[in-house]
């Protein structure tokens, strides 16, 4: 029962943050929190098995589909310095802080500075997203998120072991380290070529979706039971997927499965947050809210945003003078397109899930457990609400949407050049069936005008897609109209609804899927 309130709670913030202003991890983490003061509400946890296990994958693989090796490999530089470098950074200096003035034990403070380490780009793009930022640098943050919760849990591992056995072998755990490292990438990339291999034998597209849901645990499961983090290989499946995807799937299989994998990833999303949101009320409601221990958890938020701010800088500086980091058009990045990237440091859930893998034992006292999960949830609380809220501002305050605004020309020129293209293969091809007979003179003729009314009007640059819809429109209400006089069954009917929708679709170029 207490999980239904949950996805209502979901479905309620989604809503909520598309009406107003307002980020929707915000809302599913504020309607959560104060859901958590309701009766019975103690039930709900949120566990770190649950959270690492059956949440992550999921979602780790849906961001990998999305963006294709090349995204990623033209933004390395940038990606592996905030993904490597500053999580690295941050754990450090969280580690040195929480044990020089909180006291923490070394082993104890390190894992709490690797928990604080790692950010949530996902939503940050989702919130810059809405104010408009160019691709390039929603790839970035996304590459990002994919890489550094690999890195900050890692660390979690190695900590929580040093933690619980009061022993740390540099050679041994560096072998783990090279073993995630190398390892993991490659049985990825296994597992992407035994799922494409099933897909391209699979003509069903409830086994083919099925396929696709159950593709990020076969990459992430059997590295986390090794002793592996698992995001690397989920990472690699999804891109080497996403790559490939169109190659063996049918169009009606990929329509099937995008709109199945939008719902998924928004209900999976927006229950990380809520059940975040219940978890940060009961660890607030569970630790003596002394005023040294609040002053001490805004602190540590305020250090890693100014860390975050300082190292964007020393990136943008260093890029810049090299000339390394290019936009389209062979022109540096602006300045203002790395301060969006050091605002878009919130931290999200997967930081409190990794806070709460910390086990109890002798060594680890309540006390110190309780300090921090609270720590935690107030880097969460802070980073999340006040970036959250200030990174749509900031878009707009630097005029980023400008960028967008250009890019998204750009891209409409070259949809535009690509249809051509398309339009002129498709007339080769069936000036060649013509020549072997396998098309008569008759269809031929009406097929080739078709293609060079088309082909007219891409390289005039008309636009009909708006008349274009309100026709489906007006197609869709009179099989509605046949249904309800029963001049039609209803099987007719959702087979011709079913149609209009496919087409309406394309006209408005939605997303495919995973």
């Amino acid at each position: 029962m207490l999980w239904f309130f949950v996805f209502s709670l979901v479905v309620i913030g989604g809503a909520i943050g598309r009406r107003w202003p307002i980020p929707e991890a915000v809302v599913w983490c504020a309607l959560g929190f104060i859901f958590g003061f309701a009766p019975g509400a103690a039930g709900l946890t949120l566990s770190s098995k649950a959270a690492l296990l059956l949440l992550l994958p999921p979602l780790v693989y849906a961001a990998a589909v999305r963006l294709p090796w090349p995204e990623f490999r033209d933004n390395a530089g940038p990606i592996v310095l905030l993904a490597f470098g500053l999580v690295v950074l941050n754990a450090l200096a969280a580690t040195y802080v929480s044990h020089r003035l909180i006291g923490l034990p070394w082993a104890l403070a390190f894992a709490l500075g690797a928990v604080l380490s790692p950010t949530d780009p996902a939503a940050a793009v989702a919130v810059a997203a809405r104010a408009g930022i160019p691709g390039r640098l929603a790839a970035i943050l996304e590459g990002e998120g994919l890489v550094d919760d690999a890195v900050a849990l890692t660390l979690v591992h190695l900590a929580v072991e040093a933690a619980v056995t009061r022993h740390f072998s540099l050679e041994s755990e560096g072998l783990q380290t090279l073993a995630i490292v190398v390892g993991e990438p490659l049985y990825g990339w296994l597992v992407g070529r035994a799922v494409m291999f099933l897909r391209r034998h699979i003509l069903d597209p409830r086994l083919e979706i099925a396929v696709t849901l159950l593709t990020p645990f076969a990459a992430y499961l059997p590295c986390q039971y090794l002793g592996g983090s698992g995001v690397l290989a989920t990472v690699t499946a999804g891109m080497y997927i996403g790559e490939r995807r169109a190659d063996v799937a049918p169009a009606g299989n990929r329509l099937h499965a995008a709109s199945v994998w939008e719902i998924v990833v928004f209900l999976l999303y927006g229950a990380l947050f809520v059940m975040a949101g219940i978890e940060l009320c009961q660890v607030v409601q569970g630790t003596p809210a002394t005023r040294e221990l609040l002053v001490w958890g805004l602190g540590i938020a305020g250090m890693l945003i100014a860390l975050r701010g300082a190292w964007c800088g020393l990136m943008w500086g260093f890029f810049h003078k090299r000339t390394a980091l290019r936009e389209e058009g062979n022109r540096h990045m602006p300045g203002r397109h790395m301060t969006v990237i050091a605002g878009a440091g919130m931290r999200g859930p997967i930081s409190l899930a990794a806070a709460l893998s910390i086990p109890l034992s002798a060594e680890i006292s309540g006390a110190e457990f309780q300090t921090v999960l609270f720590i935690t949830a107030v880097v969460i609380a802070v980073t999340l609400v006040a970036q959250g809220i200030a990174l749509p501002h900031l878009v707009r305050v630097l005029h980023v949407a400008r960028d967008a605004a250009s890019e998204h020309r750009d891209d409409e020129q070259q949809i535009a050049f690509a249809e051509g293209e398309a339009a002129r293969a498709a007339m080769e091809h069936l000036a060649l069936l013509e020549t072997r007979g396998q098309v008569t003179c008759e269809a031929a003729a009406k097929l080739r005008a078709y293609y060079k009314d088309r082909l007219s009007e891409i390289e005039s640059g008309a636009d009909r897609q708006p008349v274009l819809l309100s026709l489906i429109e007006a197609e869709r209400a009179r099989v509605e109209r046949l249904r309800a006089e029963e001049l039609i069954n209803d099987r007719v009917a959702a087979e011709l609804e079913r149609m209009l929708d496919l087409r309406e679709s394309g006209l408005r170029g939605s997303q495919i899927a995973a």
